[in-house]
């Protein structure tokens, strides 16, 4: 509890904006692209990151090194 004795009033309502803020600008992403291709693609970005996570995560040497190709030319 020592860590919370550090942080002001003031702190946490900055916070708390910056929190709300980014949730904002997230909601009216998603709104935006809902219903366009742009979401298909979004779909198969997070299946390409998540499949170089994977392969990290287990030790899949050559799966991730094409994964990470992937997102090198595909960005």
């Amino acid at each position: 509890m020592d860590f919370l004795s550090n942080i002001t009033f003031m702190d946490f309502v900055i916070e708390f904006i910056d929190i709300l803020l980014v949730t904002f600008v997230i909601y009216k992403l998603i709104t935006l692209i809902r219903g366009t291709r742009a979401v298909q693609l979004l779909k198969g970005m997070m299946v390409i990151v998540a499949g170089w996570l994977l392969s990290s995560f287990l030790g899949l040497k050559t799966l991730s090194w094409l994964m990470s190709q992937a997102m090198t030319y595909g960005y």
